[in-house]
């Protein structure tokens, strides 16, 4: 199985309902492994996978939330001292 074959598997056991699927994909879209990366993408997975039962997609949410604000914070403080 190739990377787009375990891709498309991955995201149609996802979509059924299956949460470590969920998390998976999750995970890749946030490392850009086999698809594009993609932070909006991977937090829609994050919540699917934790609504589906998966008790370390809140966590992994919550990292991702709180690692954007934090680049967020900093390019901002940038462009307020160029």
């Amino acid at each position: 199985m190739n990377e787009n074959d375990m891709i498309h598997w991955v995201r149609e056991e996802a979509e059924r309902g299956d949460a470590e699927a969920a998390m998976t994909l999750a995970e890749c879209y946030m490392k850009g492994e086999g698809v594009e990366k993609n932070e909006e993408e991977a937090l829609a997975w994050f919540r699917k996978a934790a609504e589906q039962g998966y008790e370390g997609a809140r966590p992994s949410a919550s990292q991702l939330r709180m690692g954007r604000a934090s680049v967020m914070r900093i390019r901002e403080s940038e462009r307020l001292w160029h």
